[in-house]
């Protein structure tokens, strides 16, 4: 197991770490909690939420194992930002000379033009 977790490109093991992560605070939160308040009603939620994110871990996992996921590398043409804040809210890549625009829902290190973006999508994303 240890050797397929290896396999898996750096980028998407810090997801799955992140998730199970996550899934073990939130779970270790819902003990905390359900003992603190001896209600189940208050700690529910913190259950279902590291359910949650246990059952995106086991999935992103499976996937990666089975290679179901695209890797697309391009090089940036165009950064599109928000005018108030200058954040940025879309990259336009140049992939086998097409261009591709791929809105950004988290914040993003900069990226300027001509930089070489690797982008990972599952398989049944449209693209």
């Amino acid at each position: 197991m240890k050797d397929k977790f290896n396999k898996i490109p750096a980028a998407l093991q810090k997801q799955i770490i992140l998730r199970f992560g996550m899934g073990i605070l939130v779970f270790f939160l819902f003990i905390v909690v359900s003992i603190y308040y001896h209600n189940l009603y208050f700690s529910l939620p913190c259950f279902l939420l590291s359910f949650v994110l246990f059952a995106y871990g086991i999935f992103l996992f499976y996937n990666c194992i089975e290679k179901k996921y695209l890797i697309l590398e391009g090089t940036c043409v165009e950064v599109l930002t928000k005018r108030v804040r200058k954040k940025i809210k879309s990259i336009i890549l140049m992939v086998d000379g097409k261009n591709l625009k791929l809105p950004i829902q988290k914040r993003v290190q900069t990226i300027k033009e001509g930089d070489t973006v690797t982008v990972y999508l599952s398989e049944k994303t449209p693209v």
